[in-house]
């Protein structure tokens, strides 16, 4: 699939240009009408009828951005908000701080990450479209596992300070995982990036096929640590 050249969309509902212009038609040829033909109340009416629809189109388009302000919030990201929360409580854990420091950061990372390619998929793709739901789709998936990994990262690490002696096995897992953890997110930042340039005129076929394929390897290898 080649993505040269895509036309850049957003989401979200449209107000389409015609309703824009029709509104200064009517006012600018009622006024027009009124000053040069005879016909002063019919031109007057559509003055008024100008300005009704002018209103009434910058009401509508008030509610619509209000709606879509509320509706639009990713329950996902509140999730990961929370997240980050609870694994900045690592870092004052006082035998695992350091790996906490490290753990407390990608949870910071992919709240940010996660919100950033979100947003440049809105502006590339319509929600419609093959390529917005294959590459969102993608994303959401790794992020997941990447919460995941987190979430049991912050486990692993609460039970290690607990325990009168530090597990050799539970430190090599945490490493494991944080070494994925930052390869994923590494790929995010990529693909992010691509995502920007499909209208730089760039053939990028490559370098998002890549990042796609490793996502989807990451994700699948992430799996075998929560099953």
């Amino acid at each position: 699939m080649t993505l040269k050249n895509l036309p850049v969309q957003t989401s979200g509902t449209q107000i389409s240009l015609a309703p824009r212009m029709v509104p200064g038609i009517l006012i600018f040829g009622g006024m027009a009408g009124v000053f040069f033909t005879p016909f002063d109340i019919i031109c007057s009416l559509l003055i008024f009828v100008g300005i009704g629809l002018f209103a009434t189109r910058a009401l509508v388009k008030k509610s619509v951005e209000a709606t879509q302000g509320l509706s639009g919030q990713d329950p996902f990201l509140a999730e990961l908000k929370s997240l980050e929360h609870k694994v900045a409580q690592t870092k004052y854990l006082s035998k695992v701080s350091a790996l906490g420091e490290k753990a407390s950061a990608q949870a910071r990372e992919l709240k940010e990450q996660y919100s950033l390619i979100n947003s440049t998929l809105d502006k590339k793709f319509g929600p419609g479209e093959l390529a917005y739901s294959r590459y969102q789709t993608a994303v959401s998936s790794a992020a997941q596992s990447l919460c995941d990994n987190l979430k049991l990262i912050t486990a692993t690490l609460t039970s290690m300070d607990l325990s009168a002696a530090q597990s050799e096995d539970q430190k090599q897992l945490v490493i494991q995982l944080l070494s994925d953890n930052t390869e994923t997110l590494r790929l995010f930042s990529e693909l992010t990036f691509s995502l920007n340039q499909i209208n730089a005129g760039g053939t990028l076929d490559a370098s998002l096929e890549h990042s796609m394929s490793e996502l989807k390897r990451l994700t699948e290898q992430a799996k075998k640590y929560t099953r």
